[in-house]
């Protein structure tokens, strides 16, 4: 009555069961244990095995609860099976076993058998657990505590696990180092625990790190948890499933390991910072200057980062010595949005080679001042990312005029700042008198970089018996350049007298002025190259790479080339890569016994590359071909045509004679095929087939 009661109970609850989604069961498979072999399969059960029999062997399961029990039974053969229930119990509601033992083999000596639905994982498992990050940022230099623990979540004591904890410098600059740990342990690296828990439990650690970049830098450094420990299980990915997780009985060593990456200094990264402001004066251009009382002077400029990094902080700041009660007076004027205000400007973040706006100011020369010299500095103060800082600046000496003085100003110019190899520059110095009276036995010298040219025309020297004021003499030369560079000039020197007979000097510009010597080369290579025979209607790619590999810019490159007629393209010409290069899309036109193909580049910087690529199919047999026809570009304002002798490819187109064979071989067959239908059509099959009993039906 009792176990009518529970089946009938059993089918009340289950359609509640089936509609409830169940947690994945746990399978291990293939255990083979000696005769009186024990293995403990999680949660606190084990299973001993012992062979009884003398003549009809059969297995006796003792199952050991950690609670009640222990239970025996028999299993004698293969595919008998035995639930476990909570109790110890081989007695329980269906879908309530903790686990089912099924018979795989016996022999005298050992018995193998599986673990089935087993809600118990028959593995270890540990776990590497944090609540550190695994990517953490600092700004500097830091010391920290980085928690961890070592979890048991399997049901199955581990003893011996081996922790390894490491640390290092991945990249950047410093270094990494654990200053303390707990358990306390003697440092070493790498560092070693031996870990055993039992389910459920965990064991915590505590590193106390110090990562230090060494300054205001960029570094990232990296610690890392390895953990090894023994299972007798080995995880099959293959035969488990949502539902079924399955184990096989097979001795392994599992790994788990985390990494903690820590990122210091992260806003150096890639930082040189080095910036470099130069002050670029607009006007006046001469850092001598000749004025007169009330004059209103404008100093007009821009600040340029040549350095390789931006800077920061800028602070812009003018003084006047000496100062009166009368003035100097500075007033700024542009940009619009600080004019009136006072000096100091501060200016946001100036990056690699980027340019201010203009900074204007004036100064009024104060009445009663003739014969006074004034000091104007313009001073600049930055700072690098790292904070370091740096200043520069700028001079400039005004003379107030005194009746009858002479004052010479000179300016240097040149034709172009950048050409190109053979081609000519011309150099003028003008000097005009800003004084109030003559200058005597003007005498004008310059200098020129004559490693990158030779003197074509004129002098770099001259003389002038007398400029009178608001007089301009000019001094000009050509010349022609011979190599490839960066010419520097220097600025042009000029002596005088003046009326009292005292000698004085001028110069021109202060900055030097830069002339870039450049010369574009350009070069075509073929990348992918056409086989020197192939079959009808196979595909081959053909690519074409146009690099410049000078200091110059190519200018208007243009590329004629040519296919044969019996070239078909499966993939019209494209341009694939284009670096620093400004190309049209390629043009392609049918001509007759022949296809065009042009390319047109406006400009290919130095170092600009463009690769043209197309795919192309022999339709017919014999012989075609690829043809560049003529390549040219624009330099130094003429056309220069590219060799492009050895950039035509001939190709052998043939029909393939497997191709033949197998189509004479498929007509054969097909005229045997029609023959046998016609024969058995007209007389019957000419065999039979036998059919018989299967022995022992």
């Amino acid at each position: 009555m009792r176990w009518t009661f529970l089946f009938l109970l059993a089918l009340l609850l289950l359609p509640i069961n089936i509609s409830l989604s169940s947690p994945a069961k746990y399978y291990a498979r293939g255990i083979t244990l000696d005769n009186g072999g024990m293995i403990v399969i999680g949660g606190g059960y084990s299973i001993k095995v012992e062979i009884k029999g003398q003549y009809q062997k059969y297995a006796t399961f003792t199952v050991y609860c950690p609670s009640g029990g222990p239970t025996s039974f028999d299993l004698r053969e293969e595919g008998d099976r035995e639930s476990v229930y909570g109790g110890c119990s081989i007695w329980g509601m269906p879908g309530s076993e903790l686990f089912t033992i099924s018979l795989i083999s016996k022999t005298e000596s050992s018995v193998t058998f599986n673990i089935e639905d087993s809600v118990f994982n028959p593995a270890e498992v540990l776990d590497v657990q944090s609540t550190f990050s695994n990517i953490t940022r600092y700004e500097g230099a830091q010391v920290f505590n980085l928690p961890f623990s070592i979890v048991n979540i399997g049901d199955k004591p581990v003893y011996n696990a081996t922790l390894q904890i490491n640390w290092m410098k991945v990249n950047g600059s410093g270094d990494i180092s654990i200053l303390q740990v707990s358990p306390p342990k003697n440092i070493t690296k790498p560092l070693y625990y031996s870990i055993s828990l039992d389910p459920k439990a965990k064991q915590d650690f505590t590193l106390t790190t110090k990562v230090d970049p060494g300054g205001k830098y960029y570094a990232t450094y990296m610690v890392g948890l390895s953990l090894s420990y023994k299972s007798a299980f080995s995880y099959n990915k293959t035969a488990s499933t949502a539902d079924k997780i399955v184990y096989d009985f097979k001795n392994t060593t599992v790994s788990v390991s985390k990494t903690f990456f820590i990122i210091v200094g992260e806003k150096y990264k890639g930082r040189a910072g080095n910036p470099e402001l130069w002050i670029i004066m607009k006007n006046p251009l001469s850092v001598s200057l000749l004025v007169n009382p009330g004059d209103v002077l404008t100093f007009r400029f821009y600040l340029k980062n040549n350095g390789g990094d931006s800077a920061f902080n800028t602070s812009v700041y003018v003084k006047v010595q000496p100062q009166t009660s009368k003035g100097p007076f500075i007033t700024i004027t542009q940009p619009l949005t600080i004019a009136g205000k006072k000096f100091p400007v501060n200016l946001p973040e100036i990056p690699k080679g980027a340019m201010t706006q203009d900074i204007e100011f004036t100064m009024s020369i104060p009445q009663g001042t003739e014969g006074m010299t004034f000091m104007l500095q313009i001073a600049v103060n930055y700072m690098d990312i790292r904070e370091n800082l740096y200043s520069v600046s700028k001079n400039f000496t005004i003379d107030v005029k005194k009746p009858g003085i002479a004052s010479l100003v000179l300016r240097k110019t040149v034709g172009a700042t950048e050409i190109g190899v053979d081609q000519e520059l011309d150099v003028m110095i003008s000097i005009v008198n800003n004084g109030t009276a003559p200058a005597l036995s003007v005498s004008v010298s310059d200098s020129y970089p004559n490693e990158f040219f030779d003197l074509v025309s004129g002098k770099t020297t001259g003389t002038f018996p007398k400029i009178n004021p608001g007089e301009t003499a000019t001094l000009s030369y050509k010349l022609r350049a011979k190599s490839v560079g960066t010419a520097t000039f220097g600025p042009a020197k000029a002596t005088y007298t003046d009326q009292s007979g005292l000698t004085k000097a001028s110069t021109s510009q202060q900055e030097p002025i830069i002339v870039y010597i450049v010369k574009p080369e350009v070069s075509i290579t073929v990348r992918e190259v056409p086989p020197p025979a192939t079959v009808v209607n196979s595909m081959f790619p053909f690519s074409i790479v146009i690099s410049n590999k000078g200091t110059g810019k190519a200018q208007d490159f243009r590329l004629n080339m040519t296919l044969s007629a019996s070239l078909q393209l499966v993939t019209a010409p494209k341009i694939d890569t284009a670096v620093n290069a400004q190309c049209s899309p390629p043009y392609y036109e049918p001509a007759g016994n022949v296809s065009k193909v042009r390319l047109i580049c406006s400009s290919i910087d130095p170092d600009g590359n463009v690769e043209v690529k197309m795919l192309l199919k022999p339709v017919s047999a014999g012989n075609t071909s690829i043809n560049i026809d003529k390549a040219m570009y624009m330099r130094y304002g003429s056309p220069y045509n590219l060799d492009t002798r050895g950039l035509s490819y001939h190709i052998l187109v043939i029909t393939p004679i497997e191709m033949r064979l197998f189509s004479a071989t498929l007509l054969a067959l097909w005229v045997v095929l029609v023959a046998l239908f016609v024969i058995a059509a007209t007389k019957g099959l000419p065999f039979r087939i036998k059919t018989g009993r299967r022995l022992g039906a």
